[in-house]
């Protein structure tokens, strides 16, 4: 079973120099068609990572500003950071959605192995002594913070709270520690915000927890943002003193990594927005599901091949190439036309079709990926090497996404 059936032409102009999809020369973990257009070389048009991480993006039908910023950067940018997820990234982008002429954006991140909703993992953190370098160092705490109901921390388990922290930013004091003060270094990469720390993983700062076995010190969790690694985890008996206890171990409960998909296009919404589970979308040159007849089109032929359940992996990719090749026209199409005022009518036309075919300009890349429950992806791209439209080369790379 599929987690992700992914159809997507490219569209371009044939004489605009391109790299078909291959692992990246200097970051083998990314996957992806790059762009060699002067002054935009290492964009891209659709990728995937290792780690999951998926972008995909189309430009939006409008009049363009030749001096914008290049929008195939927004999907490498996105592939090559490891730390920001789909919704933090999306947001970031709306806020300078201004600098680029129009475009949809796609943002994903997928585990290695599919979850049911509401699963819980544990991971056990070994621990291990070291002592601060100098007399005095550094520690940020938090000030007294009001009461809550304590969650239980001890070496077995850590149960989960209803009582959270708020998403506003505690208040900080800062205090020193002595030489001889020992502190845990978990080796442990924090997916999301563990629930019993926090809600939103935009503050990963600082918590505090109540143990309930002796001696009932109180537990403050310092994270950086070196890596989204846990930096250290000091165990003080009051507020005022800075003495440390050292446990052997401790199982972390958290939330288990959901698929994630988000969605902003710069001509709609000023905020991104998650797409549901289980959903079909459909995104052209237009806003996401914007119904041009080509969309609706498109979507029922989809549609109608992935509820074939006869059909092998090599099958579906090749109905769903198939699907893409369409070149029929949906002219007249009031909609698309009313967006394109400025288009001449058989730039519009050609436009109206699946795949888009005109003497200098048309889809030039069809590319298919697909992910089941086990993490296996296999991605299909079918490109022109050339401005020949008749020549075509395909490949496809198939590889398990890692945790």
């Amino acid at each position: 079973m599929e987690r992700l059936i992914l159809a997507a032409n490219r569209d371009e102009f044939y004489v605009r120099p391109s790299k078909a999809a291959d692992f990246w020369a200097n970051n083998n973990e990314i996957l992806s068609g790059l762009d060699l257009e002067g002054g935009r070389e290492g964009g891209s048009w659709l990728g995937i990572s290792k780690r999951g991480k998926m972008a995909a993006i189309t430009n939006y039908m409008e009049g363009q500003n030749p001096d914008a910023q290049g929008r195939g950067f927004l999907v490498s940018n996105y592939l090559m950071d490891r730390d920001v997820d789909s919704y933090s990234y999306l947001k970031k982008v709306s806020a300078e959605g201004h600098l680029y002429n129009g475009f949809n954006l796609l943002t994903a991140e997928f585990s290695a192995k599919q979850t049911e909703r509401g699963e819980r993992k544990s991971e056990v953190l070994s621990c291990q002594r070291a002592s601060f370098k100098s007399q005095k160092e550094h520690l940020f705490i938090f000030q007294e913070p009001p009461p809550i109901s304590p969650s239980t921390f001890s070496t077995d388990d850590v149960e989960s709270s209803s009582n959270h922290l708020q998403a506003t930013p505690p208040q900080l004091a800062m205090g020193n520690c002595s030489s001889n003060s020992n502190f845990f270094h978990p080796e442990f990469s924090l997916l999301k915000s563990p629930k019993y720390l926090i809600d939103s993983p935009k503050y990963l700062l600082n918590s505090t927890l109540t143990l309930h076995k002796p001696p009932y010190t109180s537990c403050v969790v310092f994270q950086t943002f070196r890596n989204n690694r846990l930096k250290a985890l000091r165990i003080l008996q009051s507020p005022s003193r800075f003495q440390c206890h050292l446990f052997p171990s401790a199982v972390f409960m958290h939330e288990a990594k959901q698929d994630t998909v988000c969605y902003y296009g710069n001509r709609g919404s000023p905020e991104p927005i998650h797409l549901k589970a289980a959903g079909i979308y459909g995104l052209s040159n237009s806003l996401l599901d914007t119904p041009w007849r080509k969309l609706l089109k498109g979507k029922r032929h989809f549609s109608s091949v992935i509820s074939d359940q006869a059909l092998s992996c090599d099958g579906l990719v090749q109905e769903l190439l198939t699907v893409l090749n369409n070149e029929e026209l949906n002219a007249p199409d009031p909609a698309q036309e009313s967006q394109g005022f400025g288009y001449t009518k058989p730039i519009l036309q050609a436009q109206s079709a699946v795949c888009v075919r005109t003497p200098h300009y048309g889809t030039r890349t069809n590319t298919i990926i697909l992910i089941d429950a086990a993490g296996n992806v296999t991605f299909t791209e079918r490109t022109m090497p050339t401005c020949d439209t008749n020549k075509w080369s395909t490949n496809s790379f198939q590889f398990k996404l890692e945790v």
